[in-house]
């Protein structure tokens, strides 16, 4: 995400993806998970942080499973 420009699309393979920590979106993208891909979290806190420069951005796709 760090390269992307804004209003770019990434396209997210499936499979399974664990997130340990927080992720922020800072810019409008579109975030579309291909085969339905697993964000996998855990813990207390923020993992996904769509800061208020990201207004406009898509996050789809996805199945996201909270671990415990």
């Amino acid at each position: 995400m760090t390269n992307a420009s804004p209003t770019d699309t990434i396209n997210v393979a499936a499979g399974t993806y664990t997130i340990p920590s927080q992720i922020t979106l800072g810019k409008p993208l579109t975030i579309t998970g291909i085969g339905t891909p697993v964000l996998q979290v855990s813990g207390t806190g923020t993992r996904l942080y769509f800061d208020p420069a990201s207004a406009g951005s898509t996050l789809q796709g996805f199945k996201i499973l909270k671990l415990d």
